[in-house]
């Protein structure tokens, strides 16, 4: 339907149109708050409008804004926990919905709703009243009411009273309602168009009335006295025909809407219409293309619900990428995360404020610590990185937030994964946005499974689509072992991000595939790997390794809860309600809950194929399991299934050194090729002489030694874990090589001296993140300058999967990122570890 909004009657299209006045839409919005009235609406109450693009959702919300309420617009595409979070955010106790939308309610729990009128099907059908939480349901005549009955509210309303609250995406959490003022709106429509268009303009108003760019046309023409073509959304096939039939001027088109318009064959009349200018966000190359094939002048801008058009561009501006100058009356600054400014060409936050009260948003609804957040130091913050130029052009770079730009909607991650772990088959889920073939974003979701469940990818869209709005529904799915995560348990979704979308192996399905499931695996390094400080253990053993660190530094548990939970698919707040009820071992249960009963071989090798890594040492942390085995003999026999790709090293207790020399000779015999020690483990200071037979006796053997090195949580000194251990040690047993695990961090230049002393002394990285590395003051500075030079090939790469998740495919490209050559890189990646391990010459 096309909804024209004219001083006098202009006539719209014969068919399915309506055509409506400003003299008609006062008379039905008095009519509709007369209505709304009835229903106890007053001035300061919300009220949902949960309708498609039309006459009657004008009517609702000027209706609505004639009462003092405040117009509460919902996305028609919401349902299920998204939805429900809105429903009980706004407060409302009337929601008017579309009669094909209502059913929806079933998923929710109807928040506070008293009346619920239901619109656009038959006259006063009848409709069921058992929603959730018992409102009262109408038909479509509780919504007609006559011009004469409207009571005006009580106090005249002002300029900086609440007009709506528009709900955003919720980037980093729930969606949050962003509080609009009349100032805000009247703010943002002169900022954008005030200079540019006249009561003999029609705009064609193809954005949701959920969002800011509807609402925020529709309140454009009433301002400027201008007429409006309102359509339930863009179709590219009909957009012309629109646009020529209508006699439309001006419009606002979004990422791909530019794209698809474009891609319509050339024809001679091109040329041949009306419309004389596009806001067009973001401002691409195809964005200049457009204006040039259709001989339409494009303008661009940077706005969000919680703005007023803080940056404008010119009319055709030749910069793509550009988000235009901060226009009059408004302040822009571009910071780092202190909110220090940074210099001009530096990407940072854009946080901005404005001379004129209220003319930004004043709040999210019933969040005060979010709007806190937001309002830092007397600035928006908005989360957004630009950089601006020296000339003073903006520059839109990235989003800081999580958010995914989809079809001209605002996605949230977050929501997106709500529903995703809803399925039973998903223990865990992230989702991201991945490049599209158009512009914007399309949406990959990396999924860990359950244990021993079946997953079929076309099954589970098809779970997904009746729960989720249209524009959220992936397009991607990767299954995965584990998600990439930060030290404090947070998934690295640029991790995610930067493996993009890739072919699913053995099915043919090639890069960039419209095929819904992406690789379950990271592609191949560029590199070859060897991991020599790799943790392969099944449920057991990883019982028997929590519960010994536990004991001896429960802090782990606590420090890297968060991670350990999203690596293993379990439920981080009952794993830290159990470690702060004190059942440390209850919470290890959980913890390991997911694990295999047995290490899959294949499947480990399978993963080690896809992230190109040639050989992998599995440490072991010894100790006996539960079920009376013991964790040596297991990791032994995982490896001895694939000795050409796997070796095993032994965990060994020094406490009693003529039980360790036993125990070292025992898994010698299991094949096992060398021995760790973890000195804070059992509180043994490594460099006593008492433990020189352990020693000798592995150099005899050939095994040789990773000893943990730098900081640790114990209880015990960190003097025991410090790299003059490894001095000591290599003194004693020159002929005896000697692993540093983890590079002794934050001791490095100390290990660093040490193994320019020995040459039998190696550096693991293992467990580090490799971007920190290159950060100034990190401490890791003496290894990058010394480990491409005189230890260039002594430095050893090991992934320890647990504290760090990420993929070794990822590791090892942020290993090559450091920009130490090819040469070094390969060292460290491959040759230094192939030559101690016997593998080749590297």
């Amino acid at each position: 339907m096309y909804a024209v909004f004219d001083n006098d009657a202009a006539a719209a299209d014969g068919g399915d149109s309506t055509e409506w006045t400003y003299g008609q839409a006062y008379d039905d919005a008095r009519a509709t708050a007369a209505a709304l009235y009835r229903l106890g609406v007053r001035q300061g109450d919300t009220v949902l409008c949960w309708l498609p693009n039309g006459r009657d959702a004008l009517r609702v919300w000027y209706g609505v804004n004639l009462l003092g309420a405040v117009h509460v617009p919902v996305n028609t595409a919401y349902r299920g926990s998204l939805l429900g979070h809105v429903l009980a955010n706004s407060g409302a106790r009337v929601l008017v919905a579309h009669a094909l939308l209502v059913d929806r309610l079933q998923h929710t729990d109807g928040a506070q709703l008293q009346e619920v009128v239901v619109i656009g099907g038959g006259p006063d059908d009848p409709w069921p009243d058992a929603l959730p939480g018992a409102p009262r349901v109408h038909g479509p005549s509780a919504l007609r009411g006559r011009p004469e009955d409207f009571v005006p509210p009580e106090r005249p309303v002002a300029p900086w009273d609440t007009m709506a609250v528009i709900y955003t995406s919720g980037t980093t959490g729930p969606s949050k309602g962003v509080l609009v003022s009349y100032v805000h709106h009247y703010s943002t429509v002169t900022a954008l168009l005030d200079d540019d268009i006249t009561e003999h303009d029609r705009y064609l108003l193809n954005l949701p009335l959920c969002h800011g760019g509807g609402t925020e046309v529709a309140y454009c023409m009433l301002l400027f006295g201008g007429s409006m073509v309102v359509t339930e959304g863009f179709r590219t096939a009909e957009f012309w025909e629109v646009v020529r039939r209508h006699e439309v001027t001006m419009c606002t088109l979004l990422g791909a809407m530019v794209d698809f318009l474009l891609g319509l064959p050339p024809r001679p009349g091109d040329t041949d219409h009306p419309l004389r200018a596009a806001c067009v966000i973001p401002l691409t190359r195809q964005a200049l293309d457009f204006g040039r094939r259709f001989g339409v002048d494009v303008y661009t801008g940077f706005n969000m619900s919680e703005t007023s058009a803080p940056l404008v561009s010119p009319l055709n501006p030749q910069r793509t990428g550009s988000c235009g100058r901060p226009r009059p009356g408004v302040q822009c600054r571009v910071v780092d995360e202190h909110g220090i400014d940074v210099p001009d060409g530096t990407v940072g936050e854009l946080v901005l404020r404005a001379d004129r009260p209220w003319s930004l948003f004043h709040g999210y609804h019933g969040m005060p610590e979010a709007t806190a957040t937001a309002w830092r130091h007397g600035w928006f913050h908005t989360g957004d990185a630009v950089l601006r130029e020296q000339g003073g052009d903006f520059f839109f770079v990235d989003r800081i937030k999580d958010a995914i730009r989809r079809r001209g909607e605002n996605v949230s991650s977050a929501e997106v994964e709500a529903e995703l772990l809803n399925h039973p088959a998903v223990a865990l889920a992230a989702a991201v946005a991945v490049p599209s073939d158009q512009s914007e974003d399309e949406i990959l979701a990396a999924l860990v499974l359950r244990a021993g469940v079946r997953f079929d990818p076309e099954q589970f869209l098809a779970h997904l689509r009746p729960r989720m709005a249209h524009f959220m529904v992936p397009r991607y799915l990767r299954v995965v072992a584990e998600l990439p995560v930060t030290e404090t348990g947070k998934v690295r979704k640029e991790t995610l991000r930067a493996q993009g979308v890739t072919p699913t192996p053995g099915t043919g399905w090639p890069q960039g595939s419209r095929s819904p499931v992406t690789a379950s695996a990271e592609p191949a390094a560029a590199h070859r790997v060897i991991d020599v400080c790799a943790l392969a253990l099944d449920r057991e053993c990883w019982r028997t390794y929590f519960q010994g660190l536990g004991a001896v530094a429960p802090t782990y548990l606590r420090a890297f809860g968060r991670h350990a939970t999203a690596v293993f698919g379990a439920e981080y707040p009952r794993f830290r309600a159990r470690l702060d009820a004190g059942d440390q071992d209850g919470a290890v249960d959980l913890l390991v809950a997911g694990r295999p009963e047995r290490v899959d071989t294949e499947a480990l090798l399978s993963t080690m194929d896809d992230n190109g890594v040639v050989h992998q040492v599995l440490m072991s942390c010894g100790g006996a399991t539960a079920d009376g085995d013991d964790v040596n003999s297991r990791v032994a026999a995982v490896a001895a299934k694939a000795p050409d790709r796997l070796q095993a090293w032994a965990g060994i207790d020094l406490t009693d050194p003529d039980l360790a020399v036993a125990e070292l000779e025992r898994c010698h015999g299991l094949g096992m090729r060398g021995f760790a020690v973890t000195p804070f483990w059992q509180g043994v200071d490594p460099r006593d002489a008492a433990y020189d037979p352990v020693y000798a006796r592995a150099q005899e053997l050939g095994m040789p030694l990773w000893l943990h090195t730098g900081h640790h949580f114990s209880r015990h000194a960190a003097e025991l874990c410090h790299p003059r251990n490894v001095d000591w040690i290599a003194l004693r047993h020159p002929g005896l090589p000697i692993v540093a695990g983890h590079a002794a961090w934050p001791w490095v230049l100390d290990l660093v001296s040490v193994a320019q002393r020995h040459r039998h002394v190696y550096l693991d990285i293992s467990s580090h993140r490799p971007p920190w590395m290159a950060r100034p003051g990190s401490g890791w500075e003496p290894l990058l300058l010394y480990g491409s030079t005189a230890l260039r090939g002594r430095v050893l790469f090991g992934s320890a999967t647990w504290v760090n998740a990420d993929p070794v495919a990822a590791l090892a490209r942020q290993v090559a990122d450091l920009g130490l050559g090819d040469e070094v890189t390969d060292a460290w990646l491959y040759g230094n570890a192939a030559r101690l391990l016997g593998l080749g010459p590297g």
